[in-house]
């Protein structure tokens, strides 16, 4: 059994070359991390002879993902000189970033601290950002045709204080060949995605100009659930109330036939219109569901 021992030695020589490994590699990600990060100022710009304005790759992955890519020449290095490394992830609170914002929202809550974020860094500069947030967006409501509307949105992503000499702005192609019919873009239970575009535009302020990814977004309200409250009972009602109109009058007496169907049909106009007014949008525009209810009410006023 003396052949035991030399079998043994095997594991211990694979774990150690393992350690050893692993160990520099962490080293030399620690001396790139020392090295670029030394005479590093995150309040100037990326840009050491100032030749160009800095290219900034803006794109919304889905509703939820945004990705943005630039150049840092700043950021630097070899990789031969510090054994093979070509990129290193660092906090992104640490470097310099485009102050990209959504100029048409209400409001952007980031789903991870600032601290707690962190971003790709190439050999070459090229700097790679992933951040989930969730953004409030206002979007104009035109519901004339609820429950069949379709609403187009406008999300708005531009440079908050650089013009296009200092930032330059494309737009990303990540998703070039994506459908919003895949996963990321599915919609939810009142709405579907109908399109998904995007293109770059350019507006000036006083004497500067800026580069503005304008995505627009258009959603189909699904129409279902209001079919069966709001649509359905609409029509029975409107039958009746045709209905109403030629009931034949009593010669003599009162009329407590057509009185008493002309209530019961003032009473469903009222609930219907009570659903209509608590699932119908505000707007300043009536729908046309509002106005055939206004038209049944008074036919069956009259009747």
């Amino acid at each position: 059994m003396a052949w035991l021992p030399k079998y043994r030695q095997l594991p211990l020589f694979w774990n150690t070359f393992v350690i050893l490994t692993v160990s520099s590699v962490f080293a030399n990600q620690f001396d790139v991390y020392k090295a670029i990060l030394a005479d590093y100022d995150k309040n100037v710009l990326p840009d050491r002879n100032f030749s160009g304005p800095v290219i900034v790759s803006v794109e919304l992955i889905t509703f939820e993902l945004l990705n943005m890519t630039w150049k840092d020449e700043n950021l630097r290095w070899n990789e031969s000189e510090f054994g093979g490394t070509s990129f290193l992830l660092i906090s992104s609170n640490l470097l310099w970033k485009p102050d990209i914002v959504v100029n048409s929202g209400l409001g952007v809550d980031y789903l991870t601290p600032e601290e707690q974020r962190s971003v790709s860094v190439h050999n070459n500069g090229t700097v790679h950002s992933m951040t989930l947030c969730v953004i409030i967006n206002e979007c104009r409501l035109s519901i004339e045709d609820f429950p069949y509307d379709i609403q187009t949105c406008y999300i708005n992503l531009g440079s908050w204080m650089h013009p296009t000499d200092l930032i330059k702005l494309v737009i990303g192609k990540r998703r070039q060949n994506a459908t919003i019919n895949d996963y990321f873009f599915r919609g939810n239970g009142e709405w579907s995605l109908v399109s998904f575009d995007k293109e770059l535009e350019l507006f000036g302020l006083d004497e500067h100009k800026y580069d503005e990814v304008m995505y627009t977004v258009k959603l189909r309200r699904q129409s279902i659930y209001y079919i069966c409250v709001l649509l359905i009972p609409t029509f029975v009602t409107a039958t009746i109330c045709l209905f109403g109109l030629f009931v034949p009058a009593m010669n003599t007496g009162e009329r407590v036939e057509k009185v008493n169907m002309g209530i019961a049909t003032l009473l469903s106009l009222a609930i219907i219109l009570g659903i209509v007014a608590g699932e119908m949008p505000k707007s300043t525009t009536l729908p046309l569901l509002g106005i055939i209810n206004i038209f049944l009410a008074s036919i069956s006023a009259q009747s």
